[in-house]
């Protein structure tokens, strides 16, 4: 039951650090040469 809860809670902050990565990058990725998305990804 543990493992149960310990893995929704992984998932839940997962999906909220993506979601929060996405809408602070989203806006500025399209502006960026493709070296500058590459280093953004790996920075992430």
């Amino acid at each position: 039951m543990i493992n149960v809860v310990r893995s929704l809670v992984f998932y839940a902050g997962y999906f909220f650090a993506m979601l929060m990565i996405g809408i602070l990058f989203l806006p500025i990725a399209p502006f960026l040469p493709l070296s500058g998305r590459y280093r953004l990804l790996q920075f992430v």
